[in-house]
Order: structure tokens, then sequence, then C-alpha cells
């Protein structure tokens, strides 16, 4: 990615290897119904075909010449993250039914391009950032393995549309950033948003997140105690350092 690994705001990134998996497992029991079920950040998927992408390429070209005349263009930054997400989305491979799609490398390098986007679009917006296309940059996020990135753009997403879902979704980023706090306030707040009979549901799933979030945080503790001396291993959660991919963020 773009980002710098060493910066305040990763610092927080979960770094076991294997963390990524709890990440995927951990977020796929969201299961309920909404305009931002978090399981449709994990499946489906699009091929890399021409067809499947010259749509977005058209975009991102229209708004790469905006640029290069005017590096603030708000509404050039923001088309160029949004387009280079849904570009990314299409070129992850369809997997198993309810499974995460593979990320390619074409994929990942989409997916950084929207990230660094989006945080130069933040800081040139005016007022409220725009959450529809905050959804999309939630997903670059999180096919980059980068919760703190998820977190802090799902929040935009969640407050622009308050709801069990986004909340839910919410909840899962910060636990797997290693907010715990902030995991339970999200939490609370999506059980609240949520249908009577749902909320035992939601609250047992989240529950569980916030379980398999604890565990991987206890390997990493573990892990940066015996490496000792070393570089410590790097998570698949945190950003993709020197890569040019970033997601949105969440």
């Amino acid at each position: 990615m773009l980002f710098d690994l060493r910066s305040g705001k990763r610092k927080r990134v979960i770094q076991v290897t294997y963390a990524v998996l709890a990440f995927l497992m951990a977020a796929s029991l969201f299961t309920v119904v909404g305009p931002l079920n978090i399981g449709d950040l994990f499946t489906g998927g699009g091929s890399s075909s021409s067809a499947a992408t010259s749509q977005f390429d058209d975009q991102i070209s229209a708004a790469e010449d905006k640029l290069a005349k005017n590096p603030k263009d708000e509404k050039a930054l923001l088309d160029l993250a949004r387009n280079e997400a849904l570009k990314g989305r299409a070129e992850s491979q369809p997997s198993s039914v309810g499974a995460p799609p593979q990320i390619t490398d074409e994929a990942r390098t989409d997916f950084g391009r929207a990230a660094d986007a989006w945080e130069r679009y933040l800081k040139v917006s005016k007022g409220q950032p725009d959450p529809s296309a905050a959804v999309y940059v939630v997903q670059a996020y999180v096919s980059l393995n980068d919760a703190a990135g998820a977190a802090r753009t799902q929040e935009i997403v969640a407050q622009a549309q308050p709801s069990a879902s986004s909340y839910g979704n919410l909840a899962i980023y910060r636990y797997f950033e290693g907010d715990f706090a902030g995991g339970d306030a999200a939490g609370k707040r999506a059980i609240a948003e949520a249908n009577p009979s749902e909320r035992k549901q939601i609250s047992d799933q989240l529950d569980q997140v916030k379980k398999q979030a604890q565990q991987a945080a206890e390997q990493q503790k573990k892990a940066s105690q015996s490496s000792t001396g070393q570089n410590p291993l790097q998570s698949p959660l945190s950003p993709l350092g020197g890569t040019g991919v970033t997601p949105p963020g969440g």
C-alpha cells in the first residue's frame, strides 16, 4: 500500500499472518440482511476480463485526467476511489459459495489505489464524506485486511445510514482493529437498531466475533514477545507496504 505501516493509524492492526483467517471467519458470521450485509464483502467477486473492468477504466482515466489538472478536485478523487474499488471487486476471482473471493494481484493494486484516493479525498472534502462511496472503500480495506481502515470508513457509513447491519459491521472491524471498547459500543448500537426478534442472534454473533478477535490479539502478543530482536510478523490485516495498494477506510 501507499500508507506508512509505522503510522499511528496502523499500529493497532493485528500483525499475525493467520489473523486474517479469523477476521474472515468472524466477518462471515454477521448475516443480518440489509444494504450493508457484511456477507456481501466476501462473496461474489467477478473476473479479470476486459469486459468486466473496461467500464471502470474509462471512469478512472477521466478522473485521473481531471486530477492531473487539479490534484485537489474533490469529485474526481471520489470518482477515482469508487471506481478503483469497483474494479478491484470485479477483478477478484470467484470462490466457492459463501467463501471470500480470491484477491488477485491486480485487484489488490486497485484496492490500494482506491484507498489512497479516498484518503486524499478526505483531506479536501468539505463536510460529511460521501457514505455511498464509503461503502465500496470499506470493501477495499477489508480485501486488503486492514481492519483499522475498514473501521474508520465504516463509521462514516454507519453514521449516515444507521442500521443493525452498518453498526454490526463497524463492531466487527473495531474488534479486529483491537478496539474492544469501540466494538462493544458499536455492537450495542447494532442491537438497538435491530428488530426485537433479531437482537439475540446479533448479540450472539458479535460475542463470537469478539472472542475470535481477542484470541487473535493474544496470539499477536505472544508472537511479538517471541520475536524480540527480529522484525515482527506482518499480518494480511495490515496495509500492503510499498505495493501501491491501500484500502479505503473504515
